[in-house]
């Protein structure tokens, strides 16, 4: 039986419904990123979660070396098809099929990113949070994590519990909930069945455990935001938790 994630990132219309999580989105966190982390032209990026590969492609064309992973098969491939219709040759970024439980690249990469709210997907804490083992043990001394999640509180108080929409001509239904330590989003197409046709749920963490556990695996946070322009992390404003860290 395939997991969820596995299932809803290997369709197509996956892409299709976080169509507005654009290129121009990926080049304003990026920004951020450039502004605060101190990485320079050359230095080694490993993308965690890379999916079809919007942050690795604008890091790489910034003179970055980048390597972006994912478990799914579909939105590599995706990726390597964005890597070749650029109009410039980008040199310096490769995508590879891996699971974020499962990786170690011994201490390679100046910085990790991991973006998007691509955490949370399992359902025990050891399997979500073994990923900032992962994560201190593919970067060098002193190497940066930046961390990007949705925050808890804000989600709470303001979760739509469904919406509407049409997505290149199909009608796309999704309803929301929180339960058990987690918000689902159950996705329909057409209409409401008495199954959803794709599903998605996630930990939810508050930023006070993030924070907790990223420095309990070996980390020093030296910056936290509450959005990709860099405003200040604000606990019940903030719609997301960009979380800055130094292996230690």
């Amino acid at each position: 039986m395939k997991e969820w994630f596995e299932k809803w990132f290997s369709n197509k219309l996956y892409l299709d419904i976080y169509r507005n999580r654009d290129d121009g989105e990926a080049r304003t966190f990026i920004n951020l990123i450039q502004r605060n982390s101190g990485l320079k032209p050359g230095d080694k990026i490993l993308d965690v979660c890379c999916g079809p590969g919007r942050h690795s492609i604008e890091f790489a064309r910034r003179g970055y070396s980048v390597h972006g992973i994912d478990i799914s098969a579909y939105l590599i491939k995706k990726a390597i098809q964005s890597l070749e219709t650029e109009k410039e040759k980008i040199p310096d970024v490769c995508f590879e099929i891996a699971d974020m439980r499962n990786f170690n690249y011994n201490n390679s990469f100046d910085a990790v990113v991991n973006i998007f709210s691509s955490f949370g997907y399992f359902e025990n804490d050891i399997e979500n949070f073994i990923v900032f083992d992962n994560i201190r043990l593919s970067l060098k001394k002193h190497g940066i994590l930046v961390f990007d999640f949705l925050n808890e509180s804000y989600l709470r108080k303001n979760l739509v519990p469904l919406s509407k929409s049409k997505v290149k001509g199909i009608t796309v239904i999704q309803k929301r909930r929180i339960y058990g330590g987690f918000v689902f989003k159950h996705i329909y197409i057409d209409k409401i069945k008495r199954e959803p046709d794709f599903t998605e749920r996630i930990r939810l963490y508050d930023n006070n455990k993030l924070t907790g556990k990223i420095q309990e695996h070996g980390f020093k946070i030296f910056g936290l935001y509450g959005d990709y322009y860099g405003n200040k992390f604000l606990k019940n404003k903030s719609e997301r938790i960009v979380i800055f860290a130094e292996k230690k």
